[in-house]
């Protein structure tokens, strides 16, 4: 794992944004944009990058549970198709998400088919308060704006 302060270079990340606490794992990008938004860039779903993901998710929705601090994260799965193992640990990474923990998640997609499919692994899977804080989007700006949103209904 290796830790800088550049901007990574993966294809998916658009934004030029200064970021913080940048980690590479496995096929997993994790770092923090100026603007506290935590993004995850996902180059694939093996077990070792879902591993990664969820080590970092949890201790993240810890220390803004204890810090009563809005999560704002945008996971970036485009390219990617989701694998029953991450289905799985997903779901129990979920699970040990602190009750009072105020987030908001936009994920991005790039096939409809996976869409549909993770939309009804949410509903299926997450806890009834956290279905309304995930919500998955085809479009960076579209998440982008719904992210925006919801700091302003959460934070004020």
């Amino acid at each position: 794992m290796s830790t800088s302060n550049q901007q990574p270079t993966h294809p998916h990340s658009r934004l030029q944004m200064s970021v913080s606490d940048l980690k590479r794992q496995w096929g997993l990008t994790f770092y923090v944009r100026s603007d506290g938004t935590d993004m995850y860039i996902f180059e694939d779903t093996r077990s070792d990058t879902i591993n990664a993901w969820s080590q970092i998710a949890i201790q993240r929705d810890l220390a803004a549970a204890a810090d009563n601090r809005h999560m704002v994260c945008l996971y970036d799965l485009r390219g990617c198709s989701v694998s029953p193992y991450a289905v799985l640990q997903g779901h129990e990474t979920i699970q040990q998400t602190p009750p009072n923990v105020r987030q908001s998640i936009a994920v991005l997609i790039d096939d409809n088919g996976i869409l549909r499919a993770m939309q009804s692994i949410i509903r299926r899977l997450t806890k009834p308060n956290l279905q309304q804080t995930i919500l998955l989007f085809t479009d960076p700006a579209n998440a982008e704006l719904w992210l925006n949103q919801r700091r302003i209904e959460m934070d004020s």
